[in-house]
């Protein structure tokens, strides 16, 4: 009988990645993401077969095969189910042999491997576009504090990130005063989505056309976070930290805070935890939130998580025998 193949699926927000492996063959692809908190799922199992049969294509059509699916939007576990249904009929598998979760439990996958069974004590910090954290807790059940999307919050995150530099900006104006970053912030919407503009406008006039573009249901605050995160200095001040590193700081704090809820909820005295998310990879980003996080939980263990989510996926799709 021929040996299985194993494919991982990360859904994000921005992006799908996807991973076969068969024997020797691994074959890697990148597709433009779906959006299945919003979505029809029946539309989103489509799109998911389109992926997977992608995949098999490219590890030579194999005839037996295991899937798992790390997908943003869906945290219920009655979700994860009608779309593993879905999957399992589309792709003519047994639902055993498939397995959807979110995706933040395949990033939690891809920094705790399989080699070290003990997965208690081990939090996931996500800060990409949104924010959340992540453990398991003494009842085997997966916790989370955060993640509330961006209408409620996601503190250090790239959307939160882009709305501290849209208010230092309104704040600007408002205060008939400039710095380097607000002037950086104009220029990036100006640019971006925003009628040329002349400094001689009127204050008010100005603010109205900002508040005009961020209102936009298709404006994107996290294109922002860049521009703050550019002002960050290599070497922080001692005495008065500048205003961008204000403003990351304080989303770093608040970020952290929900690791200590978190800590305490599933009773980790000593946590390891790990950090993941596009923001993660922003050295002096990095800095600050594991700053936050040892000042918060002081008894914490700080690390990066190194391995992409997909491959966490792909980790669980081989325990699907």
């Amino acid at each position: 009988m021929k040996e299985a193949a194993y494919i991982g699926i990360d859904a994000g927000g921005s992006k799908i990645l996807a991973v076969g492996s068969w024997g020797e063959i691994r074959k890697e692809i990148s597709f433009p993401s779906v959006n299945a908190r919003f979505e029809d799922p029946a539309q989103t199992a489509t799109r998911l077969v389109e992926v997977v049969r992608r995949i098999l294509s490219g590890l030579g059509n194999p005839g037996d095969f295991r899937v798992c699916v790390g997908l943003a939007g869906v945290a219920s576990s009655n979700q994860q189910k009608v779309l593993q249904d879905l999957l399992g009929i589309n792709l003519d598998i047994s639902r055993h042999h498939i397995l959807v979760v979110s995706d933040a439990r395949v990033a939690f996958q891809a920094a705790f491997p399989n080699k070290d069974h003990n997965l208690r004590s081990k939090i996931l910090v996500i800060a990409g576009t949104g924010s959340g954290c992540y453990s398991f807790g003494p009842d085997h059940e997966f916790y989370r504090t955060g993640g509330w999307g961006k209408g409620l919050g996601d503190p250090g995150s790239g959307t939160a990130l882009g709305v501290c530099a849209i208010r230092h900006l309104l704040e600007c104006l408002e205060g008939s005063t400039q710095t380097e970053l607000s002037k950086a912030v104009w220029s990036e919407l100006s640019s971006r989505s925003m009628a040329a503009h002349s400094e001689n406008e009127p204050i008010q006039t100005s603010i109205a056309a900002i508040l005009d573009c961020v209102y936009d249901p298709e404006f994107n605050f996290a294109k922002l976070a860049p521009i703050l995160l550019s002002f960050l200095p290599a070497t922080p001040l001692v005495n008065q930290l500048p205003i961008a590193q204000q403003l990351v700081v304080g989303e770093c704090q608040a970020l952290a805070t929900q690791v200590t809820r978190l800590a305490s909820q599933i009773s980790a005295n000593n946590p390891l935890v790990a950090l993941a998310g596009g923001l993660s990879e922003n050295a002096e980003y990095l800095k600050i939130l594991t700053k936050a996080i040892e000042s918060s939980q002081g008894n914490a263990t700080v690390i990066a998580s190194t391995r992409k989510p997909v491959y966490g996926a792909l980790e669980l799709a081989t325990e699907l025998n």
